[in-house]
């Protein structure tokens, strides 16, 4: 503090380790598996397998569910994610939407009802539009190809979860010479987190699954 003396002397101050507040529940790099094993793990709308030299990526589709993930001891979950889309059209009405449920969906190709949406207790945790970028083209065939990521810490009940990835726009159908509007995941990690509660003692929100 600017000062020097006899009296003054250097305090040694113990590194304490802080407590652990998350851990990783589940990592995936869908790179792991070949398509068959994948879809085998995960639910997969449109698949279509792609591949060039340059980009490690080969499995796209429209939409994926994950796996069902157990959680263990927690009051929060951190869901992690990239994303890599070819193709991306130049619309105002596209992007990437992510969900979450502590039910599996069953028909991962329509939406849930309005009482499963209730009963599976789904809700979306991410919502982007993802600029078009033109003329960069990795791996898809028409337009330009894009890169984005997500990290996400919610408030989280259930023992379960399940994550939904989907892209939306007018070209989620191939077109003729268009090339087709997929997406892949670069990286997905869960992490299940035990957040210290700051509510009373006769708060509900103090209880841990």
């Amino acid at each position: 503090f600017g000062w020097s003396g006899e009296f003054c002397y250097e305090l040694a101050v113990t590194e304490v380790d802080g407590p652990e507040l998350c851990a990783v529940a589940m990592f995936e790099d869908l790179m792991d598996f070949e398509g068959s094993a994948l879809e085998l793990r995960w639910s997969i709308q449109d698949y279509t397998f792609r591949t060039t030299r340059v980009f490690l990526a080969r499995h796209f589709g429209t939409k994926f569910v994950s796996p069902l993930i157990t959680l263990g001891s927690h009051t929060h979950v951190r869901v992690q994610a990239g994303f890599f889309i070819m193709d991306m059209p130049k619309h105002d009405d596209s992007g990437v939407l992510v969900k979450a449920a502590h039910t599996r969906a069953v028909n991962p190709s329509t939406d849930r009802s309005a009482q499963d949406r209730i009963s599976d207790g789904e809700r979306i945790i991410f919502i982007k539009n993802v600029p078009y970028t033109t003329g960069v083209n990795i791996i898809g065939t028409g337009k330009g190809d894009s890169s984005d990521q997500m990290d996400v810490t919610t408030s989280w009940k259930p023992a379960t979860i399940s994550v939904e990835f989907e892209i939306w726009s007018p070209d989620i159908k191939s077109k003729a010479n268009k090339g087709d509007h997929r997406m892949t995941l670069t990286y997905f990690v869960i992490h299940s987190c035990a957040y210290p509660s700051q509510a009373g003692a006769d708060s509900p929100d103090r209880n841990v699954n």
